[in-house]
Formats: C-alpha cells, sequence, structure tokens
C-alpha cells in the first residue's frame, strides 16, 4: 500500500474515531433525552441545538478562508507571526459578539424557556467560534489526530454530564444546554493548546498587513461560509415553518425524525474533511477518476442503508411510542441522509477543491428561494405537513443534482444516468416505506436494490479494480 493512502486511511481513522463520539451524543439527544422529556422541552432543546448551528455565522467567512487557503499546506510552512497578529483581534472581536448578544436577548426576548434558550446560544458562541477557528487550521495542515482529540474532549465530557443527569432524575433544559457550552468550551482550550504558538504577542507584522490578510480571508472564506449557510436554510426555513405553522410538540416530533434520519452526517462530514486536504494535494488531472471510484462506491453504500429503516422504525416506536405520530415520516425523510451524505462528502468537498465557491454559493442559493417559496404554500397556503416533509426531499434532492451537473461538467465526467437510477430507487423507497408496513416494505426495497446493483454490475467491478490499482501504488 503507497504511503498516501496509509495517512489517507490512519487520517480518516482519527476523524471517525472522533466522530463517533459524536455519534453517541447525537444520538443521546435523539433517542434517550426524549424518553425523558416532554415533547414541548424536546422542541426547545431541538430550537437551541438548530440556532447554535449557525454560529458560524460569526466569523463572517474568516476562518473559512484560513481553511481554504491553507488546505493541503504543513503546519509548519504558516506564518507564524502574521497568524499571532490575526487571533489578537479575532478573540475580542468574539467576546463583543457574544457580549451584543446577551444583552439583546436580556432587553428584547421575554422571560422563560425561550430566553433561556436564547442566553444558552449567546454564550455558546464563544467556545464554539474559537474552536472553529483553530480547528480549520488543524484539518487545512492534515493534523487529524489533534482536531479528533479536540473533537472526543468536546462530546466525551457532554456524554458524561447529560448521561449522569439522566441516571440521577434531573431532567432540567438548562443543564443540558450547560452540559453542552461547558464541552464546547473544553474542546475549545484543546483546540487553542493544539496550536498555542500561533496564539502569543507578534510585533513584526505592521497593523495594515495584519487588516489587508484578514480581508483576504474573508473575501475568500465570505463566499464558502454563506454557501453552507444558505445550504443550512433549505431545511432551517422548513422547520421554521413547521414551528410557527404547527405547535412545539409537532416541531418536536419532526425534530427527533430529522434527527435519526441525519445520524450518520456527522461521520460523513468528518471523512469529508480528510478528503478535502487529500485531494488538494491531487494533480487536477487525476481529480476525476478519484471522483468517479469515490461516487460509486458512496452511492452504492448509502443506498444500501436505506434497507435499515424497517427494523430502525420498529426498535425507535418501541422505545419512543409518544413520537409513533412524527417517526412516520422517517419513510420521507431518511433518503434525505443519503442525499446530504452524497452532497457533503462528494459534490461540496470536490467544488471546493477546484475553487467553485461561487458555483456552492449559487446552487444554494436557488435552493434557499425554492425552498422558501415551497414553504409558503406548503405550509400557510395549503397548511398540509405532509406535501411540508415531501418538500425536505425534493429540495435537497434538486440541489445535490445541479451541484454534480456543473462539477461533472468541470471534471469531465458524465453522471446524468446514475443520477435517473439513484432518483428511480430513492422513489421506491419511499413509496413501499409510506404504503406498508412490516417486513414487506424491506422485501420490496431490497428487491429493488438487487435490480439495481444488478444493473450496475460492470461499474462496481471497475471500481474494485481501480481501488486496488490505486492502493497499490
Amino acid at each position: 500500500m503507497g504511503k498516501q493512502w496509509k495517512g489517507i486511511i490512519q487520517n480518516m481513522g482519527y476523524a471517525v474515531l472522533s466522530n463517533g463520539v459524536i455519534l453517541l451524543s447525537s444520538t443521546l439527544i435523539s433517542l434517550l433525552v426524549p424518553a425523558f422529556y416532554s415533547v414541548a422541552d424536546y422542541g426547545y432543546l431541538q430550537l437551541y441545538l438548530f440556532y447554535t448551528s449557525y454560529l458560524g455565522l460569526c466569523h463572517l467567512g474568516w476562518a473559512d478562508g484560513i481553511y481554504l487557503r491553507l488546505g493541503g499546506w504543513e503546519y509548519s510552512r504558516m506564518d507564524e507571526p502574521m497568524y499571532k497578529a490575526q487571533y489578537r483581534l479575532f478573540f475580542p472581536y468574539v467576546l463583543l459578539l457574544c457580549g451584543t448578544a446577551c444583552a439583546a436577548t436580556y432587553f428584547l426576548v421575554e422571560e422563560g424557556m425561550r430566553q433561556t434558550m436564547f442566553f444558552g446560544v449567546s454564550l455558546c458562541m464563544v467556545p464554539y467560534v474559537l474552536a472553529n477557528y483553530w480547528n480549520n487550521i488543524l484539518m487545512a495542515t492534515g493534523r487529524m489526530k489533534d482536531y479528533a482529540r479536540n473533537c472526543f474532549f468536546n462530546r466525551a465530557l457532554f456524554l458524561v454530564i447529560v448521561g449522569g443527569m439522566l441516571i440521577f432524575g434531573i431532567y432540567d433544559l438548562r443543564g443540558i444546554m450547560a452540559a453542552d457550552i461547558l464541552g464546547k468550551t473544553v474542546g475549545c482550550i484543546s483546540a487553542w493548546y493544539a496550536c498555542k504558538n500561533l496564539s502569543g504577542r507578534s510585533s513584526s507584522v505592521r497593523f495594515q498587513e495584519v487588516t489587508r490578510e484578514i480581508g483576504t480571508n474573508i473575501s475568500c472564506g465570505s463566499k464558502l461560509l454563506f454557501a453552507n449557510v444558505s445550504g443550512m436554510l433549505i431545511l432551517g426555513l422548513i422547520r421554521m415553518g413547521i414551528e410557527k405553522k404547527w405547535s412545539i410538540e409537532v416541531y418536536g416530533q419532526i425534530s427527533l425524525t430529522l434527527s435519526v434520519s441525519g445520524l450518520l452526517l456527522g461521520f460523513i462530514s468528518a471523512v469529508s474533511q480528510v478528503m478535502y486536504t487529500t485531494a488538494r494535494k491531487l494533480e487536477r488531472g487525476g481529480l476525476s477518476e478519484v471522483y468517479q471510484v469515490s461516487r460509486k462506491t458512496v452511492t452504492l453504500v448509502l443506498l444500501g442503508f436505506l434497507a435499515a429503516y424497517e427494523p430502525a422504525r420498529r426498535l425507535l416506536v418501541w422505545m419512543l411510542p409518544e413520537y409513533e405520530y412524527g417517526l412516520k415520516y422517517m419513510a420521507i425523510l431518511l433518503p434525505m441522509c443519503v442525499i446530504e451524505c452524497k452532497w457533503s462528502f462528494l459534490t461540496m468537498t470536490y467544488l471546493k477543491v477546484i475553487r467553485e465557491e461561487k458555483n456552492i454559493l449559487k446552487v444554494n442559493l436557488l435552493s434557499v428561494l425554492l425552498s422558501a417559496f415551497s414553504t409558503l404554500i406548503t405550509v400557510f397556503l395549503l397548511e398540509n405537513l405532509f406535501l411540508t416533509v415531501c418538500i425536505v426531499v425534493l429540495v435537497l434532492f434538486c440541489r445535490g443534482t445541479f451541484g454534480e451537473i456543473i462539477l461533472s461538467g468541470k471534471l469531465g465526467c458524465e453522471v446524468r444516468k446514475d443520477i435517473l437510477k439513484e432518483l428511480m430507487l430513492i422513489l421506491l423507497f419511499i413509496t413501499v416505506s409510506w404504503n406498508f408496513t412490516g417486513w414487506l416494505c424491506l422485501l420490496l426495497y431490497l428487491a429493488g436494490y438487487a435490480l439495481y446493483l444488478l444493473s450496475e454490475k460492470t461499474a462496481v467491478r471497475g471500481v474494485v479494480i481501480k481501488i486496488r490499482y490505486m492502493m497499490e501504488r
């Protein structure tokens, strides 16, 4: 096995290990917490997690620009004085934002659980944004072992505290929020320690040079930042529409299903970071081959993953009978995981590698407009929850398709026939899972998946040969 591939597999191993802890914490929130809290309280917790996911906006693309520009570099090659000077401006900026958010919450949000939730989001801002800054540097320079350690400390502490609360019968949402903030703080300190040589004083860099460098990073990273945020808004607008039109209990029901459907996204997102730093080192001519092999492999695995629906649904209904109403929508939302994993791991990663942030932003903005328009119709005009949930999968599939067509054009490969086959299999899954119960839906989907594998027999054989060849180089 080539030395390069050994390094890739090792880095992926670190990413999977660290995100195993993240998966455990997500499972705790998705499956165990609902069993001990009311549907309304769980809805407020999901709102807290939803709003904290947008805290990446606070750095305005500063950290994303560093990540894009450093991708594929060695850590030792970094301009240490310049990054020290940048951090001396970044840190007080984040503190100022946090103070402003806390003041706005105190004066603008009424007393009660909603105010507590927004205070939690405001306080979470400091460790979240600072850790994002340091972890972007670690991931861009291939220091996945250090990044994995930070994630482990973050989520392991959270698991211990929340697990202890449940064991001792302490059912307080404020405790879960505090555990989340404390875990992120410890992860932030660990990330700072890994890069502590970049956080001291630096008198050798002029202020004008620092501000010019910051401007370059923000200009470069803001496109990716707003592309990421607009991507989150695709689902976020629909979730906010559900929360406004229906009760917090309905929001909690649907949020549980969304959480269960997206449990694997953490794993895929972490591995995509490894793929980005690795692919940045490849020649442009070799990207097409690596992309096609990666795409076929990931798609086969993810479409096979859908077969776990019926056993998972039965287990979840047994564990959380009061959420049976929301869990039936997993038949529609589970394909969201397949679509999002492909977008995160493949399409978006390779578009970043070839520096097509503008196209990522265009695709996401177009999808946000489609999401907003569809939400207005299905939520406020038709008042139909079923159609609202269907819109989630439709919009995400459109985004993934637009992105793949752009990427395949840039790399010189053809994917339209593959997309059509995958769409047919996803529609088959949704149809049989929504209309049939028990093992019949599993058997019908497995029959469809077997036909899909048969149609891809030659492609699968080619993928196996290419993987062996690349591993031996």
